[in-house]
Parts: C-alpha cells; sequence; structure tokens
C-alpha cells in the first residue's frame, strides 16, 4: 500500500515549525489531527475512524475567523463527565488582531467550543511564521499556559489562564514578566506540563545564542527556575530542530534535538531532565544519541506508548529540501536507553518534506497507534503513513500510574489527563 492523503491543500504557515497537530487516538481505529487550510483559510479538524486508512473533515472553524501565522495543540482529556468535556486546545499568533490567541475544540460533539479569547496583545506580529513562534500546555487543574514571541526579535511573553478564574494575565514577575528578559531572538518554542513541585515546562531555541533553553514555571511562586542549557547548535531554515515532551512512568522531562544540523558531526541528540521543585535548574542527563555523525537529519518529533513504555523518536533524513525520507527509532524510558534499529516511517518516494507530526494516546483502555503524519512542501500536502504501529489496549487493567500524563503520555483515568499535540 501507498501513504494516505489526509489533505492536499495546507496553508503555507506549515513550513513553520510550529503549524499542525499531533494525532490523537482515541482507540486503535479512531483518530483525530487539526491544521491550518489554505482553501478555507480556517483551523480544521479532520477524522479517522478505519486506523489511518482514510480521513474526513468533521468540522472547520468557519465562524471563528483568524488569521495564524505560527500555532500551538494541546490534547486535554477530562474524567468522563458530560459536564467536563474532552478539549483539543488551539493556540494562535493571529496576524490581523496582533495577539496571542487560543480556542478549543470539543472532542464530544465534534465542534469548536465558544469563542476565540485573547491570552496576550502585542504592538504587532509580524506576517512571517519562521520569525514567530508560540508553544502551549494545559495543566492538571485546566490552566493554560502560553509562551510565544511575536517577531525575530521582540518580546518573549509567557501568559497563564487561571481556569478558577476564567481570566488571562502575564506571569512570571520575578524576572520582568517573561522566562526571558529582553528581545530572545527563538524560532522554536515548546511547552509541557513538569513535575516536581514545577508546573510547566519551557524549551526555547535561540537562534542569536545558539542554544536550548530549558526552564520551568511555578505557578503558586510565580517564578521561573534558572535555565538549563543542553548542548545544542542552532541552524535555523524553518525545520523542526528539537522536540519536548513528559515520561510520567519515569517523571522525566524528554528532549531529543538535531545539534549542528548539516554540519560535521551533526548528532540526533536525547536527555532526560528531572526537577526537584525549587528554583534552581533541572538536572539534565545526556542519554545514547539516536543518531550519530549523519549530516543529512533534519526535523525530529516523537511519539510515546506508554502501554509498553517506549519513546519513539521520529526524524527526516535526506538532502534538505530537495530528497527527504521519515526513519523512527524507539527505546524503553528511565534508566539506560538503548535505541532499536532505524526502520522508516512511511512507504513512498522522498520528497521535499518538512514538518513532522507524531501521535497522542489518550487512554490505556482503548490503545492507540502511533505513525508519523508528514507534510510534503512542494505540494502543501498532509500524509498519513502506510507502515504505523498498532499499540494494543492492555488485556486487564491499566498500567500502574505513578505520575501526570503529559507530553505524547497520558496518566491516570480517574483524573483530568493532558498531551501535547504540537508537532
Amino acid at each position: 500500500m501507498a501513504d494516505i492523503l489526509i489533505h492536499n491543500d495546507l496553508s503555507g504557515v506549515h513550513e513553520s515549525r510550529d503549524a499542525a497537530s499531533k494525532v490523537l487516538w482515541t482507540s486503535t481505529t479512531t483518530g483525530y489531527i487539526c491544521f491550518y487550510d489554505n482553501t478555507g483559510t480556517t483551523f480544521v479538524v479532520e477524522k479517522t475512524t478505519d486506523s489511518g486508512a482514510s480521513w474526513s473533515v468533521i468540522d472547520a472553524a468557519g465562524e471563528l475567523a483568524c488569521n495564524p501565522r505560527s500555532s500551538a495543540f494541546y490534547w486535554e482529556e477530562q474524567n468522563g463527565s458530560p459536564d467536563d468535556p474532552d478539549l483539543l486546545h488551539v493556540g494562535f499568533l493571529d496576524v490581523d488582531d496582533d495577539q496571542a490567541q487560543h480556542m478549543t475544540f470539543d472532542i464530544g460533539t465534534e465542534s469548536w467550543a465558544g469563542s476565540i479569547d485573547v491570552a496576550h496583545s502585542y504592538t504587532s506580529v509580524i506576517g512571517s511564521s519562521s520569525q514567530s513562534s508560540i508553544g502551549m500546555a494545559v495543566a492538571t487543574n485546566g490552566d493554560i499556559l502560553v509562551v510565544s514571541r511575536a517577531d525575530q526579535d521582540g518580546e518573549v511573553s509567557a501568559d497563564l489562564y487561571d481556569k478558577s478564574a476564567g481570566t488571562w494575565s502575564q506571569v512570571g514577575s520575578a524576572v520582568g514578566n517573561s522566562p526571558w528578559i529582553g528581545a530572545f531572538q527563538t524560532d522554536q518554542t515548546r511547552v509541557e506540563v513538569g513535575n516536581g513541585g514545577v508546573d510547566f515546562v519551557v524549551a526555547m531555541a535561540d537562534e542569536s545564542g545558539s542554544a536550548i533553553w530549558v526552564r520551568g514555571y511555578r505557578v503558586a511562586a510565580d517564578d521561573w527556575t534558572a535555565a538549563a542549557f543542553p548542548s545544542f547548535t542552532d541552524r535555523g531554515l524553518d525545520q523542526q530542530e528539537f522536540a519536548l515532551s513528559f515520561d510520567w512512568v519515569n517523571d522525566e522531562t524528554l528532549l531529543a534535538a538535531v545539534n549542528d544540523r548539516g554540519q560535521a558531526g551533526s548528532d540526533l541528540t536525547f536527555w532526560s531532565i528531572t526537577w526537584d521543585g525549587t528554583d534552581v535548574a533541572p538536572t539534565v542527563t545526556s542519554e545514547a544519541n539516536v543518531m550519530t555523525d549523519d549530516t543529512s537529519v533534519q526535523s525530529v518529533t516523537m511519539s510515546f506508548d506508554p502501554i509498553n513504555d517506549l519513546a519513539y523518536v521520529h526524524y527526516a533524513r535526506g538532502t534538505q529540501l530537495v530528497d527527504v525520507d521519515v526513519y523512527e527509532k524507539y527505546s524503553t524510558t528511565g534508566g539506560t536507553y538503548s535505541w532499536s534499529a532505524e526502520s522508516t516511517a512511511r512507504n513512498g518516494t522522498t520528497e521535499d518534506i518538512r514538518t513532522l507530526h507524531g501521535s497522542v494516546i489518550t487512554t490505556t483502555r482503548s490503545g492507540g497507534r502511533v505513525a508519523c503524519v508528514f507534510q510534503d512542501d512542494d505540494d502543501n500536502d498532509l500524509w498519513y503513513p502506510d507502515n504505523d504501529t498498532e499499540v494494543a489496549a492492555p488485556s486487564s487493567g491499566v498500567p500502574t500510574v505513578r505520575g501526570l500524563e503529559t507530553g505524547v503520555d497520558y496518566g491516570a483515568t480517574a483524573a483530568r489527563l493532558n498531551g501535547a499535540l504540537v508537532a
């Protein structure tokens, strides 16, 4: 078989690093994905009920007019109550309104819920998606953190939605209402829920300083931890140079990055990160490289199989912007990482593949799939790979939960669960 077309007219913003959601799986057969459409200039949700073999539009946010440049997605799984629906959160920078905005899609009713709300107002949001950036995560109590930058050299703002109060406010006053003071030339932003007393984790690639900054935010203290700087050289060029996730089984933040892309000695590196709940920098442990001394590795994203405790790293490799294919490796998490042999993560000819989108499995009771959706920039198409991996539901019970679900993971079914859907 060949790879399956999901959509054939993506907006050009999908060349950006912050562009489309991962595939949200609610069972081994049913999945959802959200993206920005070029024809209708609107966010669209498509659904599969046959394990990715076919896709159809279930709703488009035509009534929610917007003009995004960068976007972030986050899955929030609730406790099953009809009064507390499962939601897909969409955060984006709107170039018409010069704002960081947020809206939600109700999985239960398969429709957009409510209206667009404003997380932060800027003087100007630049029109180029390569020069703006946004990341977002949803905490277990429903609070939302949006971290955004409106232009290449402008302010980085962190804004928190307090669910109990129903209000947005800029946070992090201990360091000037921003995780990084002054101009910060970031070209990629990721936000995850934290652990060990840290409520949120923010990672940003700094093109000017050629580094990845990793900091934690504590809501009650309204402060940021000191930064950690995993070894990294940024090469820009609209690629997903790093991916951030959370392993609830082992209570660790996970970070994969293409270090010094395209240069001699370029590696696909991997770190595990732990926090102690104070304002000190986290402990960053360099794990085994996914790839070593490979100049052809480009974009990277991650998926997580919590039933079998496997971290998947999906990456694009080939002649940049010309002939690229998608590959993957996996390893058990926690302890010593040992990566599997490389396998091809799709079934087709090489293309100008830019943006990669992994998978989120929402519940251990229903299972899901591990797949890397990819964007062909030549035709602005979005494709589902023919050779995905089914993750069967456990035969009885659910795995023991030793932490809260975030990233591309999921946690205790008796409580609110979350999962990052950003690519």
